[in-house]
């Protein structure tokens, strides 16, 4: 488990190839009681928030959100959306997580530059369930750009 995935832990060097980095807290699945409270918040599955324990399938939500933005070029979660109009300051940080835990999961927004496997995968690895989310292994097998 890496217990940290967010864009800024994802790099690309110059043949194109992608590496996953900064594994300073990640931990074993084996022998990992996985319950301590440790990644960026923001990048952290809704169970996470709401202080179960880790599993690999909390890393595939933070996969998925990570690609999200990076198609994007934003923040998949506009705070910013669910304030009144008489607000004038960004919602905080506890607002964000409550909105991660309980508002549906931002969905890519549909445009020809964003295939339909990518729209599809997204949307599972953010399944607010953790039972429903691929594992990393699946999500392997299922992509067509690892299968060439």
């Amino acid at each position: 488990m890496h217990r940290d995935i967010k864009p800024s832990n994802i790099l690309v060097n110059s043949r194109g190839f992608i590496k996953l980095c900064d594994f300073g807290v990640s931990g074993e699945l084996v022998n990992s009681v996985a319950d301590t409270f440790v990644g960026t918040s923001t990048y952290m599955a809704p169970e996470r928030i709401q202080g179960e324990k880790y599993t690999v399938k909390s890393d595939v939500w933070s996969f998925g959100l990570s690609i999200m933005e990076l198609a994007i070029g934003k923040f998949p979660f506009d705070a910013s959306e669910h304030l009144s109009d008489g607000d004038a300051a960004p919602a905080g940080i506890l607002d964000l997580l409550q909105q991660i835990v309980h508002e549906p999961a931002p969905r890519l927004p549909k445009s020809e530059a964003f295939p339909q496997i990518l729209e599809d995968m997204i949307q599972k690895c953010m399944s607010k369930r953790p039972e429903e989310r691929p594992t990393p292994q699946e999500l392997y097998v299922r992509t067509p750009a690892t299968s060439s």
